[in-house]
């Protein structure tokens, strides 16, 4: 429904569906995430093509100060690993799944 109508997509955009879905993309990891994250990248990218009213809202409401933080790796780099996670050892190295590339993607 949101990909090609521009009024559903306002709609979802002002009830907070940027909130939300950056907040649940966060908890479930970012890019090291699961379908779950897709969802909400899929739904957000939705929302923001072709759509320049989302597009300046996203920016108002500070939606792109939030996108750097799914894009960490390293669980102990993100605001709840700071606060207790320990960092990853250097020798360990982060496994990338067929769905981390697709959330990264």
């Amino acid at each position: 429904m949101t990909e090609d109508n521009a009024d559903i997509q306002k709609i979802v955009a002002f009830e907070n569906a940027f909130d939300h879905l950056l907040g649940i993309a966060d908890e479930e990891g970012g890019v090291r995430g699961n379908i779950i994250v897709q969802d909400c990248l899929q739904l957000l990218h939705n929302l923001l093509n072709y759509n320049v009213s989302n597009q300046n809202f996203f920016r108002e409401t500070s939606g792109v100060q939030r996108l750097p933080n799914l894009l960490i790796t390293d669980p102990s780099q993100t605001a709840a690993g700071r606060n207790g996670a320990p960092p990853l050892p250097e020798s360990e190295d982060i496994e990338w799944t067929a769905q981390h590339a697709r959330n990264m993607l």
